[in-house]
């Protein structure tokens, strides 16, 4: 093991700027988009179309604070014009808000009020929904409470006599002057919330799965250069098989990556526990192993680059996390069990490929022990 460990640092020591580009790739390549995503929609509005079913005071209220909205440009269209621009994806979605919305919001009703439709390129849809939804449950929840004030003021024969319309304004005065919706609460340990949402949430780990397992698979293609070099003749005069070779070296791979994944936590701002290191380091022995195995069944290293490329690919695709799925994913369950990052993505340990990928490992070590026997 020493030897193989002396080796391999001698092998590094030559190869360092290309060990060092492939450890780092993983989280530099993950919070340059990240960053890139972030400066983007800065300058970048989404255009939403708005249907009018009836104008009223309340409609135009809603009108008014969603153009002051820096994430979107809302424009007033006939349901006829949303449908057909949604169709040639100049909007990005549309939102029809039904005739009697304001004497529903009167009743404190906030259910059917607004239908949103969306088109298979509507990025930006749950975000303006969730925009449009807590505007409206502002709104029911005010309705509400003004109600509550009347009813209270009557039950107690209150001496001062406030219509409907004075407590709304009320509100939006005590609103304005105590800054109570957009004040921000704290907890212990957390960071504090950016006041400007965004449409698009990257999945940080699931990203940084990606281009981890993208690394992983080209840095394995050392298997295939030693294979065809004439050190892999040498291996039939040595004490050290080398089948034996190959695991100590793996062993020493996993290790080096590990350190990298420690790195990644503190980089990509998560919190320490025993729990993100479990999940970090059972997708990292599934994507060595996996890796491992893959590059044992080449000889040919621009294959093999072509080969990992498309297999990244693929599953960046059936992940969902650069290209949203969630309508495929739904019908099409069996794509979350062939999906390698699919534990990671949801903050879990890798349990069902790890018991596969080391099993398969351990086989293959029996098989070859065998053979050597």
């Amino acid at each position: 093991m020493k030897a193989i460990f002396v080796t391999r640092m001698f092998f590094w020591k030559k190869q360092w700027p290309n060990l060092l580009f492939w450890f780092a790739f993983p989280f530099v390549a993950c919070l340059s988009i990240i960053h890139l995503t972030d400066r983007i929609q800065e300058d970048v509005q989404v255009p939403v179309g708005f249907v009018l079913e009836e104008e009223t005071l309340k409609t135009d209220e809603l009108l008014q604070k969603l153009e002051q909205s820096d994430l979107i440009t809302p424009t007033l269209l006939t349901e006829e014009e949303a449908i057909h621009q949604l169709q040639i994806h100049e909007l990005d979605s549309v939102f029809i808000i039904h005739e009697g919305y304001e004497e529903q919001i009167r009743k404190g009703n906030r259910n059917n009020l607004v239908t949103g439709i969306k088109s298979n390129m509507s990025f930006a849809y749950s975000s303006v929904k969730e925009m449009v939804i807590s505007m409206v449950q502002e709104e029911t929840v005010r309705s509400k409470a003004a109600y509550t004030v009347m009813g209270l003021n009557e039950q107690y024969s209150g001496s001062d006599s406030w219509s409907y319309d004075e407590i709304i304004d009320e509100t939006y005065e005590v609103q304005q002057q105590e800054n109570l919706i957009t004040s921000n609460l704290l907890f212990n340990d957390s960071v504090e919330a950016t006041e400007k949402p965004s449409f698009i949430e990257w999945n940080t780990w699931g990203l940084w799965a990606i281009f981890g397992l993208l690394s992983t698979l080209l840095l394995m293609d050392w298997i295939i250069k030693e294979k065809n070099s004439n050190t892999f003749i040498r291996f039939s005069f040595i004490k050290i098989p080398w089948h034996r070779y190959l695991l100590y070296t793996l062993i020493l791979y996993f290790l080096a990556f590990s350190l990298t994944d420690l790195l990644a936590i503190f980089i990509l701002d998560e919190t320490f526990s025993v729990r993100i290191l479990m999940v970090l380091l059972s997708f990292r022995l599934t994507a060595l192993i996996m890796s491992f195995f893959l590059a044992l069944l080449f000889n040919n290293r621009l294959v093999y680059y072509g080969v990992a490329f498309a297999i990244t690919l693929f599953i960046s695709v059936i992940s969902g996390v650069i290209i949203p799925i969630d309508g495929l994913i739904s019908n099409l369950h069996w794509l979350e069990g062939i999906n390698p990052i699919n534990a990671i993505q949801n903050n879990e340990v890798t349990i069902s490929w790890l018991f596969i990928t080391i099993l398969g490992l351990l086989l293959w070590l029996i098989r070859k022990e065998y053979h050597y026997a």
